[in-house]
């Protein structure tokens, strides 16, 4: 046997021999064997494990490795690929070891592999062991098993959960786990109705997201999430989803399934290029309608709905006698006795909000004042130049890098705020327009000057 024994040895190469029919299974078993006993590598001992599995081999001998390592071995990795390779070769025989791997490993790396294992194969043969293992999820969990594969999906990518999940998180007040900065999860009659998962750096939201089939309100704002898994359509009862300060770059169209959606806020995604047209369509469905009840007409309705899910919160309507002026924030409109929108102020002295210039704002014909300083905009939307009835336009402090031409059309602009951005070169048409603070302080705010000299 030591023949096979050389730097070229591997668990890959046995089972890649055994699938051309250059190797027998017999001897297959014996190399891995081999191969496992002469090393102390975790890596080498799950994949012979794997190997173990997919060649199908029913031998005592064999099963009495796997139950080994099912039952002993310090690594839960190890132990999880053992009992997968004994749910597919060694039911019957295998049926004690699992028992008490049920009862008294506590993994999640485990509990997950059991669960999928069993969900992927003939459950007539393991009805009692699925049903222990129900069990002892809802013991742990406190929710039903299928919601409790999503918190063991989560707890193998980020590692935070434990058996006593619940007794540390668990809350009891709705409004408390939605407006939290960390994990909090509300359940009511088994379910989870309420989930935040702020600040946990999660990457990857699991697919099996979609087995919450009555949350009503998810919260994952602060994380590095790139996508929205498709599966997120079945929540069918989610009102509340907050997306802020992540880093995601597009939605799934299947946003336009979740029909009883009140709330989705995707501020501080500064990857997004575009608008996703998921917003557009929520707004249109959903979130227009408290702007009309406020006495604003459906189409301007519509772009204050835009807006509030850039910006991550409900706009404020304000009295036409109110100032922006020394404001520090501000996420306000205003209408004039015709409810049309006639003021825009979307702006925090110490957070950037938006990443998007929203081109719907350009339809609002009767805009005045718009008012988007201290954000992350990195261009002005050609359209602006729609905005016939624009007498003040202040976008200071942004990534702005080209002034459109567009903007010779606001024939009725009296104050343009353009600095601390990008702007390298200044039209001379602009210049008559520019606030005089702006002018004298350049609109590049990357030129800094030391003595008077750039640098």
């Amino acid at each position: 046997m030591n023949v096979y024994l050389n730097a070229s040895f591997s668990a890959k190469k046995i089972y890649d021999s055994v699938i051309k029919n250059n190797l027998n299974k017999v001897t297959a078993v014996e190399m891995l064997l081999s191969l496992i006993e002469g090393s102390d590598s975790e890596d080498i001992r799950i994949e012979c494990i794997d190997v173990f599995g997919k060649i199908a081999n029913k031998s005592l001998k064999v099963f009495k490795i796997l139950e080994n390592y099912l039952l002993s071995d310090e690594n839960p990795l190890v132990r999880a690929a053992a009992a997968k390779a004994t749910i597919n070769n060694y039911p019957k025989i295998g049926f004690n070891s699992l028992l008490w791997t049920i009862e008294h490993d506590n993994s999640s790396i485990i509990l997950k592999t059991l669960y999928e294992a069993f969900e992927n194969s003939n459950k007539e043969d393991f009805d009692i062991l699925i049903n222990k293992l129900n069990e002892k999820l809802k013991t742990i969990y406190g929710i039903v098993p299928k919601e409790c594969k999503f918190l063991l999906d989560l707890d193998v990518q980020v590692n935070f959960f434990n058996p006593n999940f619940f007794n540390i998180y668990l809350s009891n007040s709705i409004i408390g786990v939605i407006s939290g900065n960390y994990m909090m999860c509300a359940t009511k009659n088994d379910h989870v109705k309420a989930l935040n998962l702020s600040n946990w750096e999660i990457s990857k939201l699991p697919d099996s997201i979609g087995n919450l089939i009555e949350l009503n309100h998810l919260i994952l704002k602060d994380n590095k999430l790139k996508n929205i898994p498709e599966s997120i359509s079945l929540l069918k009862n989610l009102e509340t989803l907050e997306l802020g300060n992540c880093q995601i770059s597009s939605l799934p169209n299947s946003f336009g399934n979740l029909k009883k959606l009140k709330k989705l806020t995707i501020e501080r995604n500064f990857k997004l290029n575009s608008i996703p047209n998921a917003i557009l369509q929520l707004a249109k469905d959903n979130i227009r309608k408290k702007y009309i009840d406020n006495f604003v007409k459906p189409d301007e309705a519509f772009v204050l709905a835009v807006l509030e899910m850039l910006y991550g919160r409900e706009l404020e309507i304000l009295n036409n006698n109110e100032s922006m002026i020394n404001r520090d924030k501000a996420w306000h409109y205003k209408i004039n006795e015709n409810n049309e929108v006639v003021g825009i102020y979307l702006f925090n002295k110490f957070i950037q909000h938006l990443g998007i210039f929203p081109e719907q704002i350009c339809s609002l014909k009767f805009l005045e004042e718009l008012w988007l300083p201290n954000n992350a905009l990195k261009s002005i939307p050609k359209s602006i130049g729609e905005l016939i009835n624009l007498k003040s336009l202040n976008l200071r402090n942004n990534k702005i890098e080209i002034i459109p031409k567009s903007i010779k059309k606001l024939k009725k602009l009296e104050n343009l705020k353009l600095a601390d951005n990008r702007i390298k070169e200044i039209p001379e048409w602009v210049k008559p327009l520019l606030n005089k603070f702006d002018l004298h302080k350049g609109l590049d705010m990357y030129e800094k000057k030391f003595f008077g000299i750039p640098f």
